[in-house]
This record gives structure tokens, sequence and C-alpha cells, in this order.
């Protein structure tokens, strides 16, 4: 599986020991309870809002960070490889009480447009797409305070051609199948001392089923994670309050570094990645580099970088792992936002009537968001970024009707919700 997230990313996928966003799910689900708020992350996924056309253009205007001010919210694969791929994730956390968390997430790569033919060339169906997706549930729970404990269930589905491609080939009786599936589980846990701002983690990925062709099967990857991380802010903190600051240093500027180690229980000594990562912070804008080699030869290898822009109510990254020049993941972090600086517009009824209804607009969900409705926020962003993905992959008009009804239904509660409150 590929790796998701421009933090983890451009920290050379080195993430298991931090896990602070939305792809905890895929890095380790024992990050999940030390999430404070609810996060949900899209990496090369935006629906079609608002906010799609306002984020292309802060986009574009902060890019040349990278010397090249094209990059679209959902960029494509490696586009000089192979014309019409895509990868596409989408992960939330929100806590359902002080201590248990929540967590979802979905995972697509489409390998875009392939034609099937017999062996005189002649096509036998036209054009199909072929993809993989994964859809997960997950939940942490921290039993000590500074001990986070999380296990995640993942649906996996493979699809390479139709069955009437198949049964061209083989006949109509055959048992061979052009899809899939396969159940699967993680289980994370992270350890956090807290004085020294050191983490420890450990993650056991997909232990699971083969995925069964019905003929033959395929087992999955079986990897074991791990790492540590340091960070500076629990030592900013410490003493910015010891020194007498009226803020926390940590809010001006942060530093992370951390390392991981990934192994493959069933390739060969080869598949063994080490990665290392770092990211400086100042004030809203965060720079991050790392690198990562596989096997003990250094056969393969590659430099990350990123940034990242916190604009309140969303961040945005971009980051590049350089195996290819066009390689890139531009992620959108969505979290609740308060700030005393908004009490005026919340308690002017207009105001807020008007702030609700444009922070739908920006997004499914961000009304809710913008209403203090965490949880549900995450349920209606989330489920329009799954049925938006699910439409980008074939253009069935089905999941785009689900998106529609998500989108206006969301709307609605907002506002209900923003009248109800009000009296």
């Amino acid at each position: 599986m590929i790796a998701p997230g421009t933090k983890a990313v451009a920290m050379g996928s080195a993430f298991t020991a931090i896990a602070d966003d939305g792809t905890a799910n895929y890095y380790n689900p024992g990050a999940l309870p030390f999430h404070k708020n609810a996060i949900l992350s899209t990496m090369n996924l935006s629906p079609p809002c608002l906010g799609r056309a306002m984020l292309n253009g802060y986009l574009y205007l902060t890019e040349p960070f990278f010397g090249k001010g094209d990059i679209p919210l959902d960029p494509p694969w490696i586009p000089s490889l192979y014309p019409g791929m895509r990868y596409s994730y989408v992960g939330g956390v929100s806590p359902i009480n002080e201590r248990d968390f929540l967590g979802v997430d979905y995972t697509c790569f489409t390998y875009g447009e392939t034609e099937a033919i017999d062996p005189d060339g002649n096509p036998i169906i036209g054009k199909y797409k072929t993809y993989d997706l994964a859809v997960g549930v997950s939940y942490g729970v921290r039993p000590l305070r500074n001990l986070g404990i999380g296990v995640s269930l993942k649906y996996i589905y493979s699809y390479i051609c139709p069955q009437s491609v198949i049964e061209r080939i083989y006949g109509d009786d055959t048992d061979v199948r052009g899809y899939a599936s396969s159940l699967a589980m993680d289980v994370g846990v992270l350890y956090k001392v807290p004085l020294l701002g050191l983490s420890f983690g450990a993650t056991i990925k997909d232990v699971g089923l083969d995925l069964d062709w019905g003929l033959d099967s395929d087992p999955l990857p079986r990897r074991v994670r791990w790492g540590m991380g340091f960070d500076t802010s629990p030592l900013l903190d410490f003493w910015s309050e010891a020194a007498g600051f009226p803020i926390p240093l940590s809010s001006i500027i942060n530093f992370e570094m951390c390392r991981d180690r990934l192994r493959d229980m069933v390739g060969d000594e080869h598949d063994t990645q080490y990665s290392e990562g770092y990211e400086i912070r100042l004030l809203n804008f965060s720079y991050r580099w790392g690198k990562w080699r596989e096997g003990e030869d250094v056969w393969r290898r590659s430099n990350t970088k990123g940034y990242a822009i916190n604009l309140g109510i969303i961040e945005l990254g971009v980051s590049n792992d350089y195996i290819s020049r066009e390689n890139w993941r531009v992620q959108l972090n969505f979290t609740p936002f308060y700030h005393h600086y908004l009490n005026p517009i919340r308690n002017n009824e207009y105001l807020n009537t008007r702030a609700t209804l444009l922070s739908s607009l920006v997004f499914p969900g961000g009304g809710q968001f913008w209403n203090g409705e965490e949880l549900k926020g995450s349920g209606f962003l989330f489920s329009s970024l799954l049925l938006w993905g699910l439409y980008e992959i074939d253009n069935n008009l089905v999941p785009l009707v689900g998106f529609a009804i998500v989108d206006v239904y969301s709307i609605i509660d907002a506002l209900r919700t923003t009248k109800t409150q009000r009296e």
C-alpha cells in the first residue's frame, strides 16, 4: 500500500510515533486517543464546493515555494508513468468521550482506463477502469495517561476487470474472478514521555485473509512498523510557563523529528524500509523534509519534502517524494476552529446565520464545524468525500446523487441547529 498523507510523506513516511492527523488510522491507530479535537484529512480528493475554488487559488499563490505553480488539489499519480492513475485517501478521527476515540478512513487507487483485447488484438468490451479500494473503522483507547492502544478493521476490494472478460478468456463455467476482497486488521500502540517530548510507536498491519481470485489467491503484505519521535512543544511550553510568558512558545515555533522502520513479514530482506523526517513550524507555516531507503543495499531510496499552511479551520499541505518529478500529494486537514474574536459573530443572530450558511457552502459539514458539532460535521464531510471518490472511479450517477443529498441535508441541518441554539 502506498503511504498517504502530506506531512507523513514529506517526513520520509516516518510517522508511526507521531500520527497526529487523519492518517493516524493508517500509520498507527494507537495514536487516536492523543488527538485533542476532531480532525478529517483528505489527500488528493476534494468535493466540488466553494472551498475548492478558494483553495485552488491559495495553492497557486503558495506553491512557488516548490518552484511550480500548477499543482491541482486532486493531482494525478505519476502522470509520466501512465495516464489516468489516481491515488486518494480520506481519514477522520473524533473523540467519543475523554477516553474513547473513533476513526474512519477510505483509500482508493485507480489505474486509469484499460482496454481488453482478444489474442488477435480485437477489442472485447471496450475500456474499463481498474481500481483498488479499502474502507476501515478504527477504535482507540487510552488505558493510561501516556499510553494509547488502537485497532483498525478494514474491508479491501480489488477490481481487475469485468467478469465478462474473464469468461471470454476462461469460459462461462470458470471459477476465476476479475475481482477479490478481504478483511484485515491493524493493531497499534503509542507511548509518550510528555516532559521530554519523546514518543514511541509500533503497529502490526494487514493481518487478515488472502485476496481470493477464485482459483488463486494473493497474501496481504502483513507489515510491522515501529519508530520513535521527538517534539519540542512540551519543553518549550514548560520553559515559557516557568518564565511567565503570556503565550506558549510552541504556538510561535516548534520542531519535530522522527525515525521509522517498516518490515514486510511476507517479502524478502529488501522489503525493510528505513525512514526519517523533520518538521519546523513558525507560526502557521510548517516546512518538512526527510528521506527513506529500502533494503540494506540501498537499492531504492528518495529524499522528500513538503510544506503546510494552517488557515484555521483548514490546513493545506503539499509534499513530493521525488520518485517522480510530478509525484505530488495535496492534503487538506479540517478541524473545528474556536477563537474569542469570533464571538461577536456567533452572538449576532444575523451574522451567525450567514456564517453558518457560508461554512456549509465551503465544504459539506462546514456548518456543523462552525456550530461546534465535531462528530456530526466529520460524518457529513467523510461521507460526501467517500461518495465523490466513488463517483470519480467510473462516473456512476448513484454516488453523485448520494453526494448531492448529503450536501443539501448538511446545509439544512446546520441552519436548523443554528436556529435551535439561538432559541
